[in-house]
């Protein structure tokens, strides 16, 4: 095994774009690498990110990391003798890994391979389940109100609403905080949009694009007031729709502990894909 590592985003993509996005099928199971790499792409993180390839003899790709400084590693590509070598390699350098993220098979070995070379503990913190759909039940969500961009108007309510939906889903401490320039570069590129009732907002729901042809919905938020009342149904499938229309297909992560949020994807017409899993480091 050989670990190999990358200074920029187009260099590493050059070796491991075979792994991550070969077929539509990698593309999906692959999308949370894929939106991390277009994130480092773009700038996103002021710090230092770490890209790595694990390799067999032949110089073939067996594993992608990639890990924004103060973040989970995230991995691509199920394979117990890469996780082992990838785990002793960052140990040995000496990296804070503080967990990992990746899909089910894939986190585990990295776990298994970190607690074995660490002796450090390992918890399993979040089960997902990464929801695709490429068409939306028209008659999902019944409910009275209208989809738009968001305003700059918007902004102010906009943060604190942003910022609840991360308190609530326990996001890691970068994204739960509040964030007015990064909600304000949401509305200029289009990414954040507004359920409406009699002008009045009642829940949100954005999306970042994934590759060119597949988009991930986040900040799927209702104020408590306005919970159970359909919105949160409304405004996502009409945004998926949204999408849809324009001719990718769409997709979404659960947690698996909230049946109520699963079901509402599942009544939309997203299918589940696979299952994530997230675990924290001791140090």
């Amino acid at each position: 095994m050989k670990i190999v590592t990358y200074t920029t985003v187009e260099s590493f993509l050059a070796d491991v774009s075979p792994l991550l996005s070969s077929s539509t099928d990698k593309q999906m199971e692959n999308n949370l690498a894929l939106g991390l790499t277009r994130r480092i792409g773009s700038g996103h993180f002021s710090g230092p990110c770490l890209l790595l390839a694990v390799k067999d003899e032949q110089g073939i790709p067996l594993m992608a990391a990639m890990m924004p400084q103060g973040y989970n590693l995230v991995l691509s590509g199920a394979n117990d003798e890469a996780a082992a070598a990838l785990a002793s390699h960052l140990h040995q350098e000496q990296y804070a890994v503080d967990g990992v993220m990746a899909i089910d098979k894939t986190s585990d070995a990295f776990a298994t391979a970190w607690r074995h070379t660490t002796g450090n503990a390992t918890t399993l913190r979040l089960k997902m389940t990464f929801y695709v759909a490429t068409h939306i039940n028209s008659n999902s969500a019944p409910v009275q109100g209208v989809l738009r961009p968001a305003a700059p108007t918007d902004q102010e309510w906009l943060t604190e609403w942003i910022f609840r939906f991360a308190e609530d889903s326990n996001l890691n401490a970068y994204d739960r905080r509040r964030d007015p320039e990064g909600t304000a570069q949401k509305i200029r590129n289009g990414l954040i949009y507004v359920w409406e009732k009699d002008g009045v907002p009642v829940s949100i729901a954005g999306y970042g694009n994934l590759t060119d042809g597949g988009v991930r919905i986040g900040s799927v938020y209702t104020p408590p007031a306005e919970r159970r009342k359909g919105y949160a149904t409304a405004c996502a499938a009409a945004l998926s729709q949204r999408i849809i229309n324009e001719g990718k297909w769409c997709s979404l992560f659960a947690d698996m502990a909230n049946p109520v949020s699963n079901a509402m994807y599942v009544k939309m017409g997203y299918r589940a894909h696979c299952i994530y899993h997230e675990y924290k480091f001791e140090s």
